[in-house]
């Protein structure tokens, strides 16, 4: 069953590997999850992130850009149908 995954704290890391997301935060232990179970993924816009992980993680999922208080302020979608 895939999941919504979504990242609201600013101090998180986000780094990818070949098959998995790995979610960093500091004093606590890194969180690992398996794209294939990821449906979509909310981000806070204060995420450092670079362009090449976004858009490895675009094409497999939609992204979602949001503010501290969940509010939805951009999407990337590298999977929609004309």
């Amino acid at each position: 069953m895939k999941q919504i995954v979504v990242i609201k704290e600013s101090i998180t890391t986000i780094s990818t590997s070949k098959n998995y997301l790995i979610i960093k935060k500091s004093g606590c232990s890194d969180n690992i999850i398996a794209y294939r179970y990821i449906e979509k993924l909310y981000v806070n816009k204060l995420i450092n992130i670079s362009i090449r992980e976004c858009l490895k993680l675009a094409a497999l999922f939609e992204i979602y850009f949001i503010d501290q208080y969940g509010n939805i302020l951009g999407r990337i979608d590298l999977n929609e149908k004309i």
